[in-house]
């Protein structure tokens, strides 16, 4: 490579992935202030039914947030990050996707 070429970066899997922790960010942390809710005051528990109790909405929360969120943003950085650290685009390294 060229040393004054300058290289396009591909931002469109970063994208996709930071609006997914945006999105799971929202719907987990709400669920979370839901939970905190029925915690301070039970007879908010069967608000929905029995789908809306504590114990069948926490794995949501947990999971919304720990992997949902997390991993997300985790992706998001590693795809933004590593086209400039590598100072290759993704769409020039079919490499690059494989291993991220």
């Amino acid at each position: 490579m060229k040393n004054n070429v300058q290289i396009e970066y591909d931002y469109s899997v970063a994208k996709a992935f930071t609006f997914a922790t945006i999105l799971f960010g929202i719907i987990g942390m709400t669920i979370g202030v839901l939970l905190a809710f029925q915690l301070a005051f039970p007879e908010l528990n069967y608000l929905a039914g029995e789908y809306g109790t504590f114990s069948r909405l926490r794995p949501l929360h947990t999971n919304g947030v720990a992997f949902g969120f997390s991993l997300s943003g985790i992706f998001a950085g590693w795809y933004y990050i590593s086209q400039r650290v590598l100072k290759v685009s993704l769409k020039e390294s079919p490499f690059l996707m494989a291993i991220a």
